[in-house]
């Protein structure tokens, strides 16, 4: 991860409360205690609140809207306690000025339970409860939109691959579109709330068609070209040069199920040769 320039290995946890989950805590709870074993070293540890760390405790169906805002409320808030007692007081925990960073898996409003929008009437009062902690949290969730709410501190952008089909597997920055408006959005987005964390994305290609509960969503790696083209629309942005974005995140990292992984690297028949003139630097790509 280090040779790769990675500097924090964010975890999708699925939580401290749920029987069926010992395995994936007890491999985060590892992963955590040989990071922080390493006096000096230059990888922190992060953790991503998995929307399936809640429907043990609330189930999506059968509760009344009342009661279903309040158990997502009291699950969160015992996962951030956990979370708080068992990594963020450590030095090796991820942090954005001093703050421990929680990030969300999904979209704030779509996180578990879409048809009520239950944790986002709920998160608030999570937030309000870790604002209290000696070091209080900060929230950043999956890029829909920014919003002002005093719980928001920011948003990362995702995978956006596309349902398969000839033309569309080569789309490399949106679902929707051939055009990459996801990204586009993502970073205008972020430079217009410089207050906030703007996580941009990294990813070499995607294929879910292995994985449990698949989609068919493909996003071709096109011998590297889409690598590139994702690092460099992250750079490129107009008004980079007055507002850099501090961090960018390769996702879904390690989900070799769904084989976006760059653990074994990027096609390298892709070639980039770059010069430098004066103050312009020029890059030339060819295959």
């Amino acid at each position: 991860m280090i040779s790769e320039g990675c500097d924090i290995n964010l975890v999708d946890w699925y939580g401290s409360l749920s029987p069926n989950q010992t395995f994936n805590l007890a491999t985060a709870n590892t992963v955590f205690a040989d990071l922080n074993s390493r006096s000096g070293y230059p990888l922190r540890f992060g953790i991503l609140e998995d929307k399936g760390a809640l429907k043990y405790s609330c189930p999506t169906s059968g509760l009344s809207e009342s009661a279903t805002v309040s158990c997502l409320q009291n699950a969160l808030t015992q996962d951030m306690d956990y979370i708080n007692t068992h990594y963020a007081n450590s030095a090796v925990y991820w942090t954005d000025a001093g703050q421990p960073v929680i990030a969300y898996f999904r979209r704030q409003r779509r996180l578990a339970y879409p048809d009520r929008g239950g944790l986002g009437r709920s998160v608030g009062a999570v937030k309000a409860h870790t604002d209290v902690y000696a070091a209080p949290f900060k929230f950043v969730f999956q890029f829909g939109s920014f919003t002002t709410a005093p719980y928001d501190n920011g948003r990362f952008a995702w995978v956006q691959p596309p349902a398969y089909s000839s033309t569309q597997q080569f789309w490399w920055g949106s679902n929707a579109s051939a055009s990459p408006t996801y990204l586009d959005n993502f970073y205008t987005a972020g430079l217009s709330h410089p207050s906030q964390l703007a996580i941009g994305a990294l990813y070499k290609g995607f294929d879910d068609n292995n994985a449990s509960g698949a989609g068919t969503g493909l996003s071709q790696s096109s011998a590297g070209k889409s690598w590139s083209r994702r690092q460099m629309k992250s750079q490129n942005t107009s008004e980079a040069p007055t507002h850099r974005f501090p961090m960018c995140s390769s996702s879904p990292g390690t989900t070799m199920k769904k084989e976006p992984q760059i653990e074994d690297g990027v096609d390298n028949c892709y070639t980039v040769n770059a010069s430098l003139s004066g103050n312009n630097f020029d890059v030339v790509t060819q295959s």
